[in-house]
C-alpha cells in the first residue's frame, strides 16, 4: 500500500472517531436540552398532583373583561349615561329608556347570542332599564372544557421546558358525583419537589398596569387618600421587598398583559441583580410606545398573580421590548421567565394531593 493510500485511510479513521467520540462522549449531547431549566430527577420513582382547578374564579374574570369590553363599545358608539357592572358570572346593564340607547345596548348584545342569555324582558326603573346577561348552559360547558385544554397544554410545556423525558398531564372528572375536575400530573422523583409544586400551582399572570397616585406604607394609608373606600374600576395592589410593604392604587384593566409578549429571558438590571427581558408582539408595541411616551415620570406596576413585583418610574419611551425588575435571585427569575414563555395558566389550581410512587 503506497504512502497517499495510508494517509486517506488515516484521515477517514480520523473522522469517523470524531464521530463515534461526539455521539457517545461529547457534553454538547447531554447538554443540548431545549432550556436551562434543568432539575434532578431519579429512575425509581414518580411523583403524582392532583391538582383542582379554580373555575369559578375563572368564569368572573371572563365576565369582568366582557363588561369592559361591552362598556367599551357603548362609548364609541355615542351612548351615555350607562353603567356596566359584573355580577359573579352575571352583567348588570342599566342605561337610558329611550329609543336610541336600546337600539344601541341591542345591536351592540346580539353578537353575544351564541354564549349568553338576555333577559326577555328588561326592567324598568324611572326611566332607565336594566338589562342581565348571564351565561348559558352550553357556553358554560364549553368554557369548563377550554380550561382543561389550555391547563394541560400550559403545564406541558413548563414540564418539558424542566427538560423531563417522562411526564404525563391528565384530567379526571367525576360525572356521578358533586366534585370538581381535576388535573393529575405524573412526574419522575426529583430533588427540588418545591419548584415543581411551584411551577404547577404558579398562575403566570403578568399585567403592566397604571398607577394612580402616590404609594403608601399601609393599606389604611392608601383608603384614608380616597375618603376610605377605593374609587371604582381600581384595586389596591402591593408590593413586599425584604422588610417593607407599598400598598399602591392601581386600575383595573392593565395596559398590556402576559399574553402580549413574543419573547421572554434572562438579564440584568441597573444594580446587576437577575432580571428578566422581554419583547412584544406587534400589536401591543404601540399601545405600550404610546402610554409609556405620555407617562414619563409616573409609575407603572409590574404585576404577576395580583401581587406587585416592582413600579418604577417611567424614564424613558418604551416600544418593543424591555426589562423585568425585583432583585430576583438567579432561580426567582429563571422560574418567572418560564412562567412568561410558557403562557399563563387560564385558571388557578389548587394542589389538593401529592403522593410518591416507588417503582
Amino acid at each position: 500500500m503506497n504512502k497517499d493510500k495510508i494517509i486517506k485511510l488515516a484521515i477517514i479513521f480520523i473522522f469517523i472517531g470524531i464521530a463515534i467520540f461526539s455521539y457517545f462522549i461529547s457534553p454538547l449531547k447531554f447538554f443540548s436540552r431545549k432550556s436551562s431549566y434543568q432539575v434532578t430527577s431519579f429512575d425509581d420513582g414518580r411523583i403524582e398532583f392532583t391538582l383542582q382547578i379554580k373555575t369559578a374564579e375563572a368564569k368572573n374574570r371572563e365576565t369582568e373583561y366582557l363588561a369592559f369590553v361591552i362598556e367599551e363599545s357603548f362609548k364609541e358608539k355615542g351612548l351615555s349615561d350607562f353603567d356596566v357592572t359584573p355580577l359573579n358570572d352575571k352583567i348588570e346593564i342599566i342605561a337610558r329608556e329611550d329609543k336610541t340607547s336600546t337600539n344601541t345596548i341591542n345591536a351592540t348584545l346580539s353578537i353575544l347570542m351564541d354564549d349568553w342569555l338576555l333577559q326577555e324582558n328588561p326592567v324598568s326603573l324611572e326611566g332607565k332599564i336594566k338589562y342581565i346577561l348571564e351565561w348559558k348552559e352550553s357556553a358554560r360547558k364549553e368554557y369548563e372544557r377550554y380550561l382543561i385544554d389550555q391547563i394541560i397544554t400550559v403545564l406541558s410545556k413548563r414540564l418539558d421546558n424542566f427538560g423531563f423525558d417522562d411526564f404525563s398531564v391528565d384530567f379526571r372528572e367525576y360525572k356521578s358525583f358533586n366534585k370538581p375536575t381535576e388535573i393529575i400530573v405524573l412526574i419522575p422523583l426529583v430533588k427540588d419537589v418545591n419548584l415543581i409544586r411551584n411551577t404547577l400551582g404558579a398562575g403566570g399572570y403578568l399585567e403592566f398596569t397604571e398607577v394612580i397616585g402616590d404609594p403608601a406604607s399601609t393599606e389604611k394609608e392608601l383608603l384614608s387618600q380616597y375618603g376610605g373606600k377605593l374609587p371604582e374600576k381600581t384595586w389596591m395592589g402591593k408590593e413586599k421587598t425584604n422588610n417593607e410593604e407599598r400598598y399602591y392604587l392601581l386600575k383595573s384593566i392593565p395596559i398590556i398583559t402576559g399574553g402580549d409578549l413574543k419573547d421572554s429571558g434572562l438579564g440584568r438590571d441597573s444594580f446587576g441583580y437577575a432580571a428578566v427581558s422581554f419583547s412584544l408582539k406587534a400589536m401591543a408595541q404601540s399601545r405600550f410606545e404610546k402610554y409609556t411616551g405620555e407617562n414619563k415620570g409616573k409609575r407603572l406596576a409590574i404585576v404577576l398573580d395580583k401581587k406587585v413585583i416592582s413600579a418604577p418610574v417611567i424614564q424613558t419611551q418604551l416600544s418593543d421590548s424591555g426589562i423585568i425588575e425585583g432583585r430576583f435571585t438567579l432561580k426567582e427569575a429563571e422560574t418567572l421567565a418560564l412562567l412568561l414563555r410558557t403562557g399563563a395558566l387560564p385558571a388557578e389550581l389548587e394542589i389538593v394531593k401529592e403522593k410518591s410512587i416507588k417503582l
